[in-house]
């Protein structure tokens, strides 16, 4: 991939419109084949991306409906909140510390909520 970039990178940065490119002419084409390539680059890292929010934002609304308040929360050990979240496709979509960092945020969040509630 770099060797097909690499030569046309600054050519193809400008481009706004691929120009008509045929195989037979070698230098626009390989130009062409470097401004799809680019171009196939930027959207995967887009999409990407998006696919990576919509996972923990899907994770943190599954936190939210198995563990609403911290009475909910009493007494549930990491392993266990762990065990019924997995039972969820979407968690497979995040690695097992990125779901323990989100739990442990949920916790805090959740905790500091209920007891701001309690004091006022």
């Amino acid at each position: 991939m770099r060797e097909l970039l690499a030569p046309h990178y600054a050519q193809v940065l400008s481009l706004t419109e691929l120009p008509s490119a045929a195989p037979s002419d070698t230098a626009e084409w390989q130009r062409m084949l470097a401004a799809a390539a680019l171009s196939c680059a930027g959207l995967t890292l887009f999409l990407k991306e998006r696919i990576d929010v919509w996972f923990v934002d899907a994770y943190k609304e599954l936190l939210r409906a198995l563990f609403p308040d911290a009475a909910r929360l009493e007494g549930v050990s990491w392993a266990e909140a762990d065990e019924l979240l997995r039972r969820h496709q979407l968690t497979g979509g995040l690695t097992p510390q990125e779901r323990e960092r989100l739990w442990s945020e949920w916790c805090t969040t959740v905790r500091g909520r209920d007891r701001d509630v309690a004091n006022t």
